[in-house]
């Protein structure tokens, strides 16, 4: 058996659970852990979402100044020089 004691300040949570638990004909336990139960097998994971980039400038140019290529990171830091972008 495991005993979990609640802080004074959930005393209104605790109300509504022994309410919904009277209710539904279970005891306070067996409520929590149902609830956990089906908390627990839910997939919260949320799917990824696609980022859209706005760029800026004439609409034939790819958004990045000519001769820089981004997938080369060497060429990124020598661009940037001994700054620090966050």
């Amino acid at each position: 058996m495991f005993i979990m004691r609640l802080p004074c300040s959930e005393s209104a949570l605790l109300k509504i659970a022994k309410t919904e638990a009277a209710q539904a004909g279970k005891t306070l336990s067996d409520l929590v852990n149902d609830s956990l139960r089906s908390l627990l097998a839910k997939d919260n994971r949320q799917s990824p979402t696609t980022l859209t980039l706005t760029t800026f400038g004439p609409s034939e140019s790819s958004g990045t100044p000519p001769g820089i290529d981004f997938s080369n990171n060497k060429q990124v830091r020598a661009l940037l020089g001994d700054c620090l972008y966050l």
